[in-house]
This record gives structure tokens, sequence and C-alpha cells, in this order.
């Protein structure tokens, strides 16, 4: 009887095993076709194989000693030495989802280096990077008074003499002003050639205050068909764009795009 039943053991485990085989192709094919190409367009060489990007994010500096909380679970506190990085919640919301959205998009883990912005290098800047913040974040703050692109953060001077970037969104062609108030945050959400290499992209994801700057990563992975389907409409895939946000306060996920430009 046993003899009986083998064949058809092994003809059901064959069935199986070229059925996932077939199920995991059409799923890579389906991906490649659904997500990584529309992305491939949306971002440009940032999600290029073979390449590395750079995710650059503020480092702020922390007493010895200290209690902070975990930004990436904000229910556990850490104490942070002196010498090592702290990253605020709303850098770290924002470098969690762009960091998920390039591994979706087929991007390998190798090909991703997480750097803050006082460890940038000059071969770093030539190539493929994501900028996350704005006045915390030398090196945006470097591109954008380089490029100085029609909507961009203000610097404002306090009467002190100290300057500070990324105090208002400022549009210099429609002349309006974004500031952030109780209700609402502001942010952008910005590619950009690379000024340094026109063959690298500039991925800038940054907010006025905290809220924004968590929701330029949330929009970017939860909503990047939306943004797609805007840039497609508006036939902006090999030009700069610019997408201005509006969120709650405390609430990253309550997301409604302002206006998008492109350039």
């Amino acid at each position: 009887m046993n003899n009986f039943l083998f064949p058809d053991l092994l003809k059901s485990a064959i069935n199986f095993i070229i059925g996932y085989c077939i199920g995991r192709a059409l799923e890579k094919f389906g991906n490649y076709i659904y997500v990584r190409q529309p992305l491939v367009k949306l971002l440009g060489t940032i999600l290029f194989r073979k390449r590395y990007v750079v995710i650059v994010i503020p480092r702020l500096y922390s007493h010895s000693k200290r209690m902070f909380k975990n930004p990436i679970d904000t229910s556990e506190f850490i104490t942070w030495r002196e010498s090592n990085s702290l990253f605020a919640e709303g850098d770290s919301f924002a470098l969690m989802h762009i960091y998920n959205l390039l591994i979706k998009a087929g991007k390998s883990v190798n090909e991703i280096k997480i750097k803050s912005d006082m460890e940038v290098t000059g071969e770093d800047k030539r190539g493929d990077i994501i900028c996350i913040g704005a006045g915390s974040n030398k090196i945006t703050k470097e591109f954008l008074t380089k490029l100085n692109p029609p909507i961009n953060f203000e610097q404002s001077k306090l009467p002190i003499g100290l300057e500070i970037f990324g105090t208002a969104i400022f549009d210099r062609i429609s002349n309006r002003r974004w500031s952030s108030n109780r209700v609402y945050d502001y942010g952008l959400i910005m590619k950009l050639k690379n000024p340094y290499n026109i063959d690298a992209s500039i991925l800038i994801l940054a907010g006025l205050g905290t809220s924004a700057t968590a929701a330029t990563g949330y929009s970017l992975f939860h909503n990047w068909r939306e943004i797609y389907n805007i840039i497609r409409m508006k036939k902006c895939f090999d030009k700069n764009f610019i997408i201005i946000i509006r969120v709650k306060q405390n609430d990253y996920t309550d997301i409604f795009i302002e206006k998008v430009f492109c350039y």
C-alpha cells in the first residue's frame, strides 16, 4: 500500500514546490511592476541598484547621565553618554519610514548608509543623498543655500545676531509664507538635482517642527502612490519637485498636501 502512496505524495510535493515558486515569481514581478518601477520614476537615481544612498540625520548632543525618550519606542527611557549620537523624535520617525520605503522599493541594506550630519564627507555630498531635518541639519542647509529653490525654508536673524534656518517656509513666486501654529505644522518633501553632481539626486524631508518632519517620511511611505500620480499628471518625473505638506500638531499621520511645484 505504501508503494502506491509514495508516487502520489511525491507528485503532491512537486506540485506544491512548483506552485510556491510560481507564486513567489509572480509576487516579485508584481512588486517590480507596481512598486519598484513607479518609485524609481518618482525618486530617480536614489533607487538605482548598485549605488549607495546616504541618509543624513541631524546629530544632537546630550549631557552625560541624562535620561531621554527612546526615539523609536517613546515609552522607553534611555541614558546617553555625552559622546553618543542622539536623534530627535521627528527625525527618527522620518528616518524609519524612508528607510523602509527604500527597502520596499528593492534597495538592499548594504546600499544604504546612515550618517549624522557631522560625519558626511565630500564624496557623500557628490552622491545620492537623503537629508532629514532643516535647521538642525547642516547638510540640508548647505544644499538649500547653494540651490536656493523657489520654495525654501526661511532664515531669520534674531536681535542678538544669531541666524536660524527653518523658521518658516517661503514661496518666492506667490510671495506666500507658511509658519507653524498651535494647530498645524508644515513641511517640505523636495527632490532636487545634486549641485555637486548632475547625475545624482537629493531628497530632503524636513519640517518646521517635529510633527511635520515625521510626516514627510510617513507621507512618502504610506502615500507615495498619491504623490506619484500628482507628479505624473504634472509630467515632472525628470524635474525638481517640491511638495508642501500640512499636518496637525502631535499627529503626523493627518496630512494634507498644500502645494506641489515642479521646475
